[in-house]
């Protein structure tokens, strides 16, 4: 790196390391990481070379987290997935059960059926979700703000859910579909009866032969690993006045 003037004081370099590292958008754990920066190393090496001369690091500071969010997308856009219209309401504590001939499931959480058992879904158009497949480790939460930040509506609902689990009703051994059914987690937010979203995760077990399904909250600090699939909805969000 060419000399750009006059170094820091002694203890500041550290001090740009370590709030650097704190003001990246989310946790340093992925290796990838340095890779993908180094694709940008010119303008890391700017902004860097420069605040090597500041004592006041906060303008260096906001410019690489500016290059870094780039970088750094947690999401990868994958396809639009087509599901067809409902006729008929749908209650989802009738159809998420081991019980059901139609749909191969392992286990349904208590926590599922307290969110959303008991919601009266009314008939529906056909409507597009949206597939996404996370290209780094994150939490769930995370990963879906930077779908809203695209625009598109972000919520699901039980009924889109099982629209898929119908076409994939016995993972592995169904039609290929949308769903995974290696064991990884399918990951939606939808919102529970009470109003709040929640984070729920499907995913096939082969032990038991089916499908489990998860409500948890949707800030749950697990850290979600490469290769999960996530959906949206392919609808955008209203356009702000």
């Amino acid at each position: 790196m060419a000399n750009h003037g006059t170094p820091l004081p002694i203890g500041h370099f550290a001090k740009l390391a370590g709030v650097t590292t704190a003001n990246l958008p989310r946790e340093m754990e992925d290796p990838q990481l340095v890779l993908d920066l180094a694709k940008n190393g010119d303008a890391v090496e700017i902004i860097l070379a420069n605040a090597l001369t500041r004592a006041n690091l906060d303008e260096a500071l906001a410019k690489l987290g500016k290059v870094a969010k780039k970088v750094l997308n947690i999401l990868r856009f994958v396809q639009a997935i087509p599901l067809p219209a409902r006729a008929e309401k749908f209650v989802p504590k009738k159809q998420y059960t081991k019980n059901n001939p139609d749909v191969q499931f392992g286990y349904i959480d208590p926590d599922f059926i307290n969110d959303f058992g008991d919601i009266v879904e009314a008939p529906t158009a056909e409507v597009t979700l949206r597939q996404y497949t996370l290209e780094r480790q994150s939490r769930f939460d995370l990963a879906m703000e930077e779908v809203a930040g695209e625009g598109f509506v972000t919520e699901t609902i039980p009924g889109m859910l099982y629209s898929m689990l119908e076409k994939q009703p016995k993972g592995p051994t169904s039609n290929e579909g949308p769903l995974l059914t290696s064991g990884y987690a399918n990951l939606f937010k939808m919102v529970n009866k009470e109003g709040v979203a929640r984070l729920v995760s499907v995913d096939w077990c082969a032990v038991s032969d089916g499908w489990y399904v998860y409500s948890r909250p949707l800030t749950h600090s697990y850290q979600w690993r490469v290769g999960r699939r996530l959906f949206s909805r392919d609808s955008r969000l209203p356009s702000a006045v």
